[in-house]
């Protein structure tokens, strides 16, 4: 439950400080780049979650 907790933390954080800015601020390219790099580790840790030692 905390893990879903910060997930929503996280994204909240991006969605008001990263999502509003446009062009001139922040390249579309960077922030494609960005969001590809969260999906990478979005993967890798719910790939790693659970596993045995």
């Amino acid at each position: 439950m905390a893990g879903a907790a910060c997930l929503l933390i996280w994204a909240g954080t991006i969605e008001s400080f990263v999502s509003q800015y446009h062009q001139p601020a922040i390249p579309y390219s960077l922030k494609i780049l960005f969001g590809v790099c969260e999906l990478a580790a979005l993967t890798i840790f719910l790939g790693w979650a659970g596993r045995e030692r």
